[in-house]
C-alpha cells in the first residue's frame, strides 16, 4: 500500500448502506438461533419470557426478523413487533395495548369494530378547549374615540372662521374660530383628565419614596378598554396510560379473544429496551408482569398461547439501576434475568472470517466502483484497532463502511481506502488528528505498510476538509508561526521535517509583526538562525525569507520590550543578514528606557540594560561596532540616565561599553540630582557606582560641587545614617584625582578628625566604618592623635587601642577594610601603615594573612614586596601560610624573575632557599644563577656556612638533593677541609643536616672529590687515633673507596693501629667497614704493618676476651684470627 499510485479519477458511486435488520443471514448463527425459538414456540406451551441476549448491532432484531419470517406463512401464528425506542415519550402501556389491538384487528383474530372502539376510547383520553378573546372599550374609551371624531369638524371650522377673519378690518374673532378651537381641543382635554391624576399620584409616590412601576404611567388602555371576548386552545390528557388494572382488565380481555377458543400462537417481541430512559423500560418491564404473573392454579387459557421475546444488551440493562455502585447493579441485573426469563439465547460476536467477507461485502455495496485491491487495506486497518478479543458487531461495520462512503462522495478517489478508514478511526475515538500529526504520533508504527507514502498529509486534508496542499499549510501555519514568534527552536526543527514546512515557512507574514509584535522577529529570527532549522542546500529558500525577514526588520519602529532574549533575536537577524545598515537600522529603533513609574512598577530597566549590552557585545562579535561608536542615546530623564549607569556598572563590571552612552541633552540636571541627593542625606552606594560609569563615559557632571557638598555635610559631626556615609566617602574617594581642592577638603576631614569621628559612629557597621577607617589612614597612616571633633577621639580609640590590638576579634572589618583596598587599588597602603605606625602591627600582619588567601595576593605580595619585606613575611607568617605564598607568586607573578635579576646576595639566601623550595628550582635559569652565585662564595665564606648551616648551605644541599648538577671551585673544596679539621678534633659538628652531609661531595668534581678524599684520609692520620666520632660519620663512607685507600701506604700505621691502640670504637667500626668491603685489602700494604695490625688485635682479645669491644671480634673474625696463634706468632715477635 506504501507505493500505491492512485486511478485516473471520475465520478465514483456510492451507495448508502441501510441500518435495517437483514432480510437473510448473512452468517448463520442469527438463522440457527431463529430456528431454535421457532422450535421452542411450536414444540412448548407459551407463559413464557424468553431473553435474546446481544451486544449493540448484533443482529438481535435481525434474529426477530428472521423468527418472523418463518412464521409468516402459518395463518395461526402471529409476531407482534413492539419497538420501544420508536415509542419513547409516548404513554407506554396505551401505546403498547394500541399496536397490540390494531395488529389483531387486523388478523381478524378480534372484533374489529368492538375493539376500534376501545381503542379510541384509549386514545380520545384527550380533551381540547377553545376560547375566543376579543377586546371591547370601555366608557371612558368610548368617550374619547367620539371626540377624536369631532377633530375634522373643528379643523374645518378654525379654517374657515380663519379666512373670514383676515377678510375684516380691524381683524376680530369669529364664532367659528372658537368653535372650531374648542372642537379640535376636546380629545386634548379628555385625555388630560385620564392622564393628569395619575401622573400626579406617581410624582408624589416618587416624592415620598414610596414604591412605583412603571405601570402606573402606561397602563391607562385598561381604562379605555375594559371588556373582551377571549379564544383559546388548550389541550388536556386525563390518564393518558391506563393504570394496571385497567391493563390487566383489557390485555387478559383482549387475550381471551384472540387465543382462548382457537388454536392460535401470540409471540410479542418487546425490542430496544435497553435504548429507551430507565423510567420507560421499568414501566414496559411493569406491564410485562401483568401477563406473566399467573400461577399455575388460575391461569387463563390463552395464557399457554402466547410469547414474549425481549431483545436485550446487557449493558443496556445495567443503566436502569445505574443508580447503585457497579457491583450492586450487576448483582441487580443478573437477578432480574434469571427471574424474567425462563430461557436466554445469546447472539455470538461475529467470527474473524465471518465478519471479514461481510465488511469487505459491505464496501463492495458501498462502493462498486472502487478498486477492489484496496477493500483488504481497510479491512486491516479496522482490525488492528479493534479492542483486543471483542469482534465487531454487523451495525459496527455498516456505520464504519457508510463513515467511509461519507469521506469518498466528497472527495472520490482523492485518498486511499487505508488512509480514510484509519481517519475514520481515529475521529470515532476523538483523537485529535492535527496533534497527533505534528507530534508525529500518527500514523502509528503498526500501520507500516499499510498507509500510503502520503497519508500524514492525506489525514491532514481529511481533518480540515481541504486538498491535500492546503491541508499542508493549515496543518503548519500555527504550529510554525507559533514556533518562530515564540521561540521554540526545537519545535521548529521537528516541523521542518513534515512536508510543507517550506512553503509554509515562505508565507510566513513576517511584515504583520513589524509594528507591534517586533519581539516576535527577533524570536524568529533567532530560531532560523539555529542549526538543523534551515536546509543550506536550497539558497534560493534561504534568500527569500531572509529577504522577506529583512523587509520587516526595517519597518520596525520599536524593538520593545528590550531584554536579553530579543537582543539575542537581533543579533541573529544581524547573522543571517549581515548588513552593517541594518545594524545602525535596529539601534535607531531601540525603544527608550521605561519611565519612573515603569521602573518602580515593573523593573524594566535592568532588562534593558541586559538586552542593550548583549546586542553590543553581539555587533561587536559581528564587526558591526561602527554602529555604535557614535553613542547610544537613552531618551531618559536624569534619574533614567543615571540608573541605567547603575545598571551597567552591575552587568558590564569590565565598563566595555560605558563610553557610549549618551547623557540626556540637559545634562546640568544629572548634576543638580546627584548635588540634591548628595545635600538630603540620600546618596546611596548605587549612586556612586553610576557616577564610575558617568566618570569613564561621555558626561563629566560638575564633580566639585558634588565633592564639596559632601564634605560640608561630614563636617557637621552630627550622626549620619551608615548607608550615606559609606556612599559619601566612596564618592570623595571615586572624585579625589579630579580635583586637588577637593582631595585638600578630604585631607581636612582626616587630619580634623571628622572621619574618626564617624569611625566611632559606624563601629556596628563594617563595610562603613572600613571606608571611614581606609580614609583616614589614607591621608595620616602615621596614626597621630587627632584634633577634637566630635567623637573622633573615641573613634582613634577604637582603631588604635582596639583593631590594632586584637585584630583577632575584628575579623569581619578587616575582611570588609581588606577588600575595600583591593577594590582601589591601595593595597600598598598596608605596608605605609606597617612603616609609619608601629602600632599597627598586629593588625597589619593578620591583613597580610588574609591577603594571601584572597584573589588580589598579587597586587599586595608584588615581587618587589616579596624582595623587600621578605623577613617581615617569613617571620610573621606560620611556615605553612609563607610557603603557599610563595607557590602562588612563583607560579602567577615574575618573582623569580625578578630575583635572578639582581646579583646573588649571602643575605638573601634565605629567600632563594625558600623560592627554590617552593617550585622556583624548576627554572634553569634560576638554577644557574644560584649555581653562580654559590660559586662565587669564599673559602670563609663558606667555612662560615658549613660551620653554621646558613642558607647557602641548606640551598645547596636543596639543589643537589632534587638532582640538580652543581660544580663548585676550590673555595668550597677548601672550607671542606678546613671544617674536616675542625670535626677530627670535635670543635664542630652539624646540628641539622648530619644525615644530607654527604650530597656536599657531589658538589666536586671527579678530580677534585679524589683530591677531598686524600686530604680527609691525611688529616684523620695527622690526629693519631684522636677523631671525633663525628668525623666518621660525616666522612667515613667518603674514604672508604678502595683507590684512596690503596693508595695511602702509611694508612695502617698511622690510621688503623692508634685506632686499635686507642680503642676508639667509632673509627674501628669505619675500619671494620673497609674490611668487610675489602677483605684483602691489608695484602695490599706493607706485611710488616699488616701483621703488627693483625698482631695487636690478637693481643687485645688475649688480654681480657671479656672486655674486648665488639667491633674488635667482628674484624678478628673477618681476618680469621684467634687467640692461640698468639704465642706462637714469629711474626709478631719481629714486629715487636
Amino acid at each position: 500500500m506504501a507505493n500505491q499510485t492512485m486511478s485516473e479519477k471520475k465520478n465514483y458511486r456510492v451507495n448508502l448502506i441501510q441500518d435495517a435488520p437483514a432480510a437473510e443471514d448473512e452468517f448463520g448463527a442469527h438463522q440457527r438461533i431463529a430456528n431454535a425459538l421457532a422450535e421452542l414456540i411450536n414444540t412448548q406451551s407459551g407463559g413464557i419470557s424468553i431473553g435474546l441476549e446481544g451486544g449493540w448491532g448484533s443482529g438481535k432484531s435481525t434474529v426477530v426478523n428472521l423468527l418472523h419470517k418463518k412464521f409468516n406463512d402459518k395463518a395461526n401464528y402471529t409476531v407482534i413487533l413492539f419497538d420501544a425506542w420508536a415509542h419513547q415519550g409516548d404513554p407506554l402501556r396505551r401505546t403498547f395495548l394500541e399496536n397490540v389491538i390494531q395488529h389483531l384487528a387486523d388478523l381478524d383474530w378480534i372484533d374489529k369494530a368492538q375493539w376500534e372502539q376501545t381503542r379510541e376510547e384509549l386514545a380520545q383520553r384527550r380533551r381540547i378547549t377553545e376560547t375566543r378573546s376579543i377586546p371591547r372599550l370601555g366608557k371612558l374609551g368610548s368617550l374619547l374615540a367620539f371626540s377624536v371624531l369631532l377633530i375634522p369638524v373643528g379643523l374645518a371650522l378654525l379654517n374657515a372662521g380663519l379666512r373670514q377673519t383676515s377678510s375684516m378690518t380691524p381683524p376680530t374673532f369669529d364664532w367659528m374660530m372658537i368653535a372650531g378651537i374648542s372642537l379640535t381641543l376636546i380629545p386634548v382635554i379628555i385625555y388630560s383628565i385620564l392622564v393628569v391624576p395619575r401622573l400626579i399620584g406617581w410624582c408624589w409616590r416618587k416624592l415620598w419614596g414610596k414604591p412605583t412601576t412603571s405601570d402606573d404611567l402606561i397602563s391607562f388602555g385598561a381604562l379605555i378598554a375594559q371588556k373582551h371576548i377571549t379564544d383559546t386552545r388548550t389541550e388536556t390528557i386525563e390518564n393518558p396510560n391506563p393504570t394496571s388494572v385497567e391493563f390487566e382488565e383489557i390485555f387478559d380481555k383482549l387475550m381471551t379473544e384472540a387465543l382462548d377458543k382457537h388454536d392460535r400462537r401470540l409471540i410479542l417481541s418487546l425490542d430496544n429496551l435497553d435504548r429507551v430512559t430507565s423510567t420507560d423500560a421499568l414501566s414496559i418491564l411493569a406491564a410485562l408482569q401483568t401477563f406473566l404473573k399467573y400461577s399455575d392454579h388460575n391461569q387463563p387459557k390463552w395464557f399457554s398461547k402466547i410469547y414474549v421475546l425481549i431483545p436485550y444488551d446487557p449493558n443496556g440493562l445495567k443503566r436502569l439501576w445505574a443508580s447503585q455502585d457497579e457491583d450492586e447493579s450487576t448483582r441487580v441485573t443478573t437477578a432480574f434475568l434469571d427471574k424474567t426469563f425462563q430461557v436466554r439465547f445469546e447472539v455470538p460476536p461475529l467470527l474473524l472470517s465471518d465478519w471479514r467477507i461481510y465488511f469487505i461485502g459491505l464496501l463492495n455495496e458501498a462502493l462498486p466502483d472502487h478498486d477492489k485491491t484496496e477493500f483488504h487495506s481497510a479491512y486491516r486497518v479496522f482490525a488492528l484497532h479493534i479492542r483486543d478479543g471483542i469482534s465487531p458487531t454487523p451495525r459496527d461495520l455498516k456505520l464504519f463502511v457508510n463513515q467511509i462512503g461519507t469521506i469518498t462522495r466528497q472527495w472520490q478517489n482523492s485518498f486511499p481506502l487505508a488512509d480514510i478508514a484509519y481517519y475514520i478511526l481515529l475521529r470515532r475515538k476523538a483523537t485529535d488528528v492535527p496533534a497527533g500529526l505534528l507530534d508525529k504520533t500518527l500514523p502509528e508504527s503498526k500501520l507500516s505498510g499499510l498507509m500510503s507514502d502520503n497519508a500524514q498529509s492525506n489525514l491532514a486534508a481529511m481533518a480540515f476538509n481541504v486538498p491535500v496542499k492546503q491541508a499542508r499549510q493549515i496543518l503548519l501555519q500555527t504550529p510554525i508561526e507559533t514556533a518562530l514568534s515564540e521561540r521554540q527552536v526545537d519545535d521548529l526543527k521537528e516541523l521542518s521535517e513534515f512536508p510543507g514546512f517550506r512553503e509554509v515557512l515562505l508565507d510566513i507574514p513576517f511584515s504583520d509583526w513589524s509594528e507591534n509584535e517586533s519581539v516576535k522577529l527577533a524570536n524568529a529570527a533567532y530560531c532560523l538562525g539555529q542549526d538543523g532549522v534551515f536546509d543550506v542546500a536550497e539558497p534560493e529558500l534561504r534568500t527569500m525569507v531572509i529577504n522577506s525577514l529583512r523587509a520587516a526588520a526595517y519597518q520596525v519602529n520599536s524593538w520593545k520590550p528590550l531584554d536579553a532574549r530579543t537582543a539575542e533575536g537581533l543579533i541573529a537577524l544581524l547573522e543571517l543578514i549581515q548588513n552593517p545598515a541594518l545594524a545602525e537600522a535596529i539601534l535607531k529603533a531601540l525603544p527608550p528606557v521605561s519611565t519612573e513609574e515603569e521602573q518602580q512598577e515593573l523593573g524594566v530597566t535592568e532588562a534593558w540594560v541586559a538586552g542593550l549590552l548583549r546586542l553590543l557585545r553581539g555587533l561587536q562579535l559581528l564587526g558591526f561596532d561602527s554602529a555604535y561608536l557614535n553613542g547610544i542615546e537613552l531618551g531618559a530623564s536624569a534619574y533614567g540616565y543615571i540608573d541605567v549607569c547603575i545598571k551597567l556598572y552591575d552587568q558590564d563590571a569590565d565598563g566595555d561599553f560605558w563610553k557610549i552612552i549618551m547623557p540626556p541633552k540637559d545634562g546640568k540636571e544629572v548634576s543638580f540630582v546627584l548635588q540634591t541627593l548628595a545635600k538630603e542625606e540620600s546618596l546611596t552606594i548605587e549612586h556612586v557606582h553610576a557616577m564610575q560609569v558617568m566618570k569613564k563615559g561621555q558626561y563629566s557632571p560638575e564633580w566639585r560641587e558634588i565633592g564639596s557638598t559632601i564634605v560640608e555635610r561630614l563636617k557637621a559631626d552630627d550622626t549620619k545614617q551608615a548607608a550615606y556615609v559609606h556612599a559619601a566617602m566612596a564618592t570623595l574617594w571615586e572624585l579625589h584625582d579630579l580635583d586637588s581642592v577637593l582631595e585638600k577638603q578630604i585631607g581636612q576631614l582626616a587630619t580634623e578628625g571628622h572621619l574618626l569621628h564617624y569611625l566611632h559612629h559606624a563601629r556596628k557597621e563594617n563595610v562603613t566604618a572600613a571606608w571611614c577607617a581606609f580614609m583616614y589612614l589614607w591621608k595620616v597612616p602615621s596614626v597621630p592623635s587627632p584634633a577634637s571633633a566630635g567623637n573622633s577621639n573615641d573613634g582613634y580609640n577604637y582603631l588604635v587601642g582596639t583593631i590594632f590590638t586584637d585584630p583577632a576579634n575584628y575579623d569581619k572589618f578587616t575582611q570588609e577594610f581588606i577588600k575595600l583596598l583591593a577594590d582601589c587599588d591601595k593595597l600598598d597602603l598596608l605596608f605605609e601603615v606597617f612603616d609609619a605606625a608601629p602600632a599597627s602591627k598586629p593588625w597589619i600582619i593578620e591583613c597580610l594573612r588574609i591577603v594571601q588567601n584572597k584573589d588580589y595576593t598579587l597586587e599586595v605580595y608584588s615581587p618587589e614586596i616579596i624582595i623587600q619585606r621578605w623577613q617581615v613575611l617569613r617571620s610573621e607568617l606560620n611556615e605553612e601560610e609563607y610557603s603557599h605564598l610563595l607557590e602562588k607568586l612563583i607560579e602567577d607573578s615574575s618573582l623569580v624573575e625578578s630575583v635572578y635579576a639582581d646579583p646573588f646576595e649571602v643575605e638573601k639566601a634565605a629567600l632563594y632557599f625558600d623560592i627554590a623550595q617552593n617550585g622556583g628550582d624548576k627554572d634553569k635559569a634560576f638554577i644557574d644563577w644560584t649555581q653562580k652565585g654559590l660559586g662565587d662564595l669564599s673559602k670563609d665564606g663558606w667555612l662560615s656556612e658549613l660551620k653554621s648551616e646558613g642558607f647557602c648551605l641548606r640551598l645547596l644541599f636543596h639543589m643537589l638533593a632534587t638532582d640538580v648538577i652543581i660544580s663548585l671551585r676550590t673555595p668550597y673544596q677548601d672550607a671542606l677541609i678546613d671544617y674536616s679539621k675542625l670535626v677530627v678534633s670535635g670543635k664542630a659538628k652539624p646540628k641539622n643536616h648530619k644525615d644530607e652531609w654527604a650530597l656536599l661531595f657531589d658538589a666536586l668534581d671527579s678530580t677534585g672529590r679524589s683530591f677531598l678524599q686524600a686530604q680527609l684520609l691525611k688529616i684523620a692520620e695527622r690526629a693519631d687515633g684522636k677523631i671525633a666520632g663525628d668525623f666518621f660519620d660525616l666522612y667515613g663512607e667518603e674514604i672508604t673507596a678502595y683507590q684512596t685507600l690503596v693508595e695511602d701506604h702509611d694508612i695502617v700505621m698511622n690510621l688503623f693501629i692508634p685506632l686499635l691502640r686507642d680503642n676508639n670504637e667509632r673509627g674501628l667500626q669505619w675500619v671494620e667497614l673497609i674490611l668487610s668491603q675489602h677483605p684483602n685489602i691489608l695484602d695490599k700494604y706493607n706485611s710488616s704493618a699488616a701483621d703488627a695490625f693483625k698482631a695487636r688485635i690478637l693481643e687485645k682479645l688475649e688480654e681480657n676476651p671479656e672486655d674486648t669491644i665488639p667491633v674488635i671480634l667482628k674484624i678478628a673474625e673477618i681476618l680469621n684470627l684467634h687467640p692461640s696463634e698468639l704465642a706462637s706468632s714469629k711474626d709478631y715477635e719481629d714486629a715487636e
